[in-house]
């Protein structure tokens, strides 16, 4: 079998490495490829699963619930025709943060949906998301 020495001290250029690479015999380049499949594989995985983590965060930590309790009492005060000028104000401006909130939300669900190939609906019964979750902050 065919044997490659590195050490810290040594740096090869690519096109010397490939160039090495192709003079192995068909079994060693064989050998070869499977070993780097591996490696490839090996960091994929881990760059998912960290992909995956980031993207399940996100998508759990929607919206903070101290914004969303206030949205549900201005909302409230709206329906009962009780709220200020500025409490309607405020009202509609957290109504455009939770509509931001809610379009990465969904990115981040069709993301995930992709990395683990599942649809977006698959994928919500996974996690346990229902469309009455889908309203509020995911728990």
């Amino acid at each position: 079998m065919t044997t490659i020495q590195i050490t810290q001290d040594n740096a090869f250029p690519l096109d010397e490495v490939l160039a090495g690479i192709a003079r192995l015999k068909t079994p060693d380049l064989e050998h070869f490829q499977q070993e780097v499949n591996l490696l490839l594989a090996r960091r994929r995985g881990t760059s998912l699963k960290e992909q995956e983590s980031v993207l399940l965060e996100k998508i759990n930590n929607r919206v903070i619930p101290a914004v969303w309790q206030r949205y549900e009492v201005l909302h409230l005060k709206m329906q009962e025709e009780t709220i200020t000028p500025d409490e309607h104000s405020e009202l509609l401006t957290l109504v455009e943060q939770m509509e931001t909130a809610n379009v990465e939300w969904l990115k981040n669900i069709v993301e995930l949906a992709r990395l683990r190939d599942v649809t977006p609906q698959v994928l919500m019964q996974q996690l346990g998301i229902t469309p009455t979750h889908a309203s509020k902050k995911s728990s």
